[in-house]
């Protein structure tokens, strides 16, 4: 069965918000891009914000499993962050449970219903919250 971009997260979608270690939704670091394609094969692969990474994900009925995730092992100075960015990004995205979307916007959260990750599909406006 092929799946819809209506009815799964099917596509490519930007970082645009990041839960902090100290709790706050962020912006991604300036000059840093983080990206996650998804294929109706159940792959997932993208940039970090310096490394690339794949892996395999299931969604079902807004339920999520990404994982296990592989990363290239280069090590990027700048922007000044990313690395601890990245580190971040593939913790949480490796941590959700559940996703929601519409045509735009997709988000992450975990087993607490707890945001983590915003993203926004490739070439759409993105989402302030």
């Amino acid at each position: 069965m092929t799946r819809s971009q209506s009815d799964h997260p099917i596509g490519l979608w930007n970082l645009d918000r990041i839960r902090s270690i100290e709790g706050s939704l962020e912006s991604p670091i300036e000059g840093s891009r983080v990206q996650a394609l998804f294929d109706d094969a159940g792959s997932v692969a993208g940039s970090a914000g310096c490394n690339s990474y794949r892996g395999r994900f299931q969604f079902e009925d807004g339920a999520l499993l990404v994982g296990p995730l592989a990363t290239t092992r280069k090590h990027c100075l700048r922007p000044q962050g990313v690395m601890e960015q990245e580190s971040r990004y593939l913790e949480l995205l490796g941590g959700a449970t559940r996703c929601s979307f519409d045509e735009d916007i997709l988000r992450f959260f975990d087993e607490s219903d707890t945001l983590l990750l915003v993203m926004a599909r490739a070439g759409e406006p993105t989402e302030r919250t």
